[in-house]
């Protein structure tokens, strides 16, 4: 993205550039790196390697779908089975010819597409977990996940952590997705109304994340994206309701960042008609922790186990795979953790 994204940007014009792009084929093009001391990384959480020591990784290129790979990729077993079946009819020479390049330009898609790129790759943190010593003596803890599907899918890596690894430590620990999918359900509710959503289930750990609904399209309204004063003003209406419920409450309030979306067609597309780009989410994120730092409200940063592997994420936007479990498993440590984290006391007036 060539043009500068500030806070007062209207960012839904603008235009990622061109995917195909993105890599470095200029010649004697490279990227000068330094190794780093993976001991020595205090302030990561962890990081990613390579599973097989005497294999050299390929390069691990950016996954991304064009506009017209999006199109094929979902028409493709049609438009093969009506070629077959013109071929069979007429035996026609041009129409196999334009079979094979339909064949051709699928695999072309193939190889932006596939994830296989990333199947030798684990994470490993930099402190382990001692599950029994987390939980021990813990009983009718309920953590909710507040937010969307991204919510959704982190309610239900952890109740895979919780419920299938855990054995008989499980009992009395409750994992709830609550939807509310933007922050405006909190924004424009009444405390009551907030009350009734995360402490009538009975939360004792409330874990928020928001931001996708705010940059995706509505359909009904192509230029409903939040913008960035926006998104901040819902988002700060709705943290005081939450800090006002989760006070008077004894609630655990956390925040977590918003995932990155890999680069879909319609997110590459130009004009774009969904802006869940790393730039915009980054815009997001940056907003989140201001607020956060504002209320008191600790954040969780699951930036070094997703923002490497950002592009993974086979329907293109739930990280329904190793990168979501790998998240799940610390949010459970952060606000399971012994060390309690500072309760957020401080609230607009």
């Amino acid at each position: 993205m060539c043009t500068p994204i500030r806070y007062e940007t209207d960012f839904r014009p603008i235009c990622l550039e061109d995917p195909n792009h993105h890599r470095l084929t200029a010649r004697d093009a490279f990227i000068d790196a330094e190794p780093s001391v993976v001991e020595q990384q205090s302030s990561s959480i962890g990081y990613w390697y390579h599973m097989n020591a005497t294999t050299t990784p390929k390069p691990l290129f950016t996954r991304y779908q064009t506009s017209f790979c999006r199109v094929l990729q979902k028409k493709y077993t049609k438009l093969k089975k009506m070629y077959l079946a013109e071929v069979e009819l007429r035996g026609s020479q041009e129409v196999l010819l334009e079979m094979q390049e339909v064949d051709r330009q699928f695999e072309a898609c193939k190889n932006k597409t596939d994830l296989s790129r990333f199947h030798p790759y684990r994470f490993t943190f930099h402190k382990g977990f001692d599950w029994k010593k987390r939980l021990e003596g813990r009983e009718r803890e309920k953590v909710c996940f507040v937010g969307a599907s991204h919510a959704r899918f982190l309610t239900g890596h952890s109740e895979e952590i919780v419920h299938l690894q855990l054995g008989n430590i499980r009992k009395g620990i409750e994992l709830l997705h609550v939807v509310a999918n933007r922050p405006q359900q909190f924004a424009q509710s009444t405390v009551r109304s907030t009350f009734q959503d995360i402490v009538y289930p009975r939360c004792t750990k409330v874990v928020v994340g928001w931001g996708q609904w705010d940059l995706d399209i509505n359909p009904m309204k192509p230029s409903d994206a939040n913008l960035f004063p926006q998104y901040e003003h819902d988002l700060k209406t709705a943290m005081d309701r939450l800090v006002a419920v989760t006070n008077v409450s004894g609630i655990d309030l956390y925040f977590r960042t918003t995932h990155y979306n890999p680069l879909k067609g319609n997110v590459v597309t130009c004009p774009p008609n969904d802006w869940r780009s790393p730039p915009m989410i980054d815009m997001y994120n940056n907003i989140t922790k201001h607020l956060c730092e504002e209320f008191g409200i600790p954040l969780i940063d699951t930036g070094d186990i997703h923002n490497v592997m950002w592009d993974r994420a086979e329907d293109w936007c739930h990280y329904g795979d190793l990168s979501g479990k790998m998240e799940a498993l610390y949010i459970l440590d952060r606000i399971f953790s012994r060390d309690k984290e500072p309760r957020n006391t401080r609230r607009l007036t």
